[in-house]
């Protein structure tokens, strides 16, 4: 699912399978413990008809309601991807004198779309959840309206996404001052005196955490740093 002949066309993908409930896509284990106390105000919240069978048919409080909790709880199962994203030429932060902070600092602006690349990688492990979820003969409960994320569409079906939590991005390392903002040392293009250091000069994103990427990259920026004091020698 991370590397083969299909990266060609589709983006690779990591599966994270989760065990402690359905965390993010359902606000678990909250937003259990609302649907057993008080079932009836998740009448007009769920979409689907699965869902409302773990609403319970009244309140539970006590030793029903701990019973009830474990035995949901311990039997949720959660599919999670995080998939691959190579640079689009579309996406930039800047600064506009129209968004400003309440100190009168600039706000960044932020353009960012996901690529028809990786939307093929977000179908195709839908359709591997999909399959998964068939194979084990588990309920596939998932509420798209009420997930959490933004929505994107591709040949015809909807998703929806989230951040990975991974700071990365925004001045990007290229070859030409024209594409980039800093070189392959992180060295600024227009300031040679300043090197913005970090996960944040990575233009593409692969599946797993930047860190040892991160860390490597600063390796070489030392490195770089280094010999430009004249040091190497001492």
């Amino acid at each position: 699912m991370r590397d083969g002949k299909f990266r060609r066309t589709q983006a690779g993908f990591r599966t994270d399978v989760g065990n402690w409930g359905w965390s993010l896509t359902d606000s678990s284990p909250g937003r259990d413990i609302e649907r057993l106390i008080e079932p009836e105000s998740f009448n007009d919240k769920t979409q689907i008809e699965l869902q409302k069978e773990l609403q319970g048919k009244g309140p539970l409080f006590g030793g029903r309601l701990r019973s009830q909790l474990k035995s949901q709880i311990q039997r949720q199962v959660t599919l999670g991807f995080l998939l691959e994203q190579l640079p689009e030429c579309d996406n930039s932060v800047s600064i506009c004198d129209h968004f400003r902070d309440a100190l009168g600092l600039h706000k960044p602006v932020i353009h960012y779309q996901i690529g028809e690349y990786t939307r093929a990688g977000m179908a195709s492990a839908y359709d591997l959840a999909s399959d998964f979820f068939a194979k084990i003969e588990a309920a596939d409960v998932t509420d798209h309206e009420a997930a959490l994320g933004t929505v994107l569409e591709f040949k015809g079906k909807t998703f929806k996404f989230i951040g990975a939590g991974h700071i990365m991005g925004t001045h990007r390392m290229g070859r030409c001052r024209e594409h980039s903002v800093v070189d392959h040392n992180q060295q600024s293009w227009e300031h040679p005196n300043l090197y913005v250091v970090g996960c944040g000069s990575m233009p593409t994103v692969g599946t797993s955490n930047p860190t040892l990427t991160g860390v490597a990259l600063t390796i070489k920026s030392a490195e770089h740093i280094f010999r430009g004091l004249d040091l190497g020698s001492r």
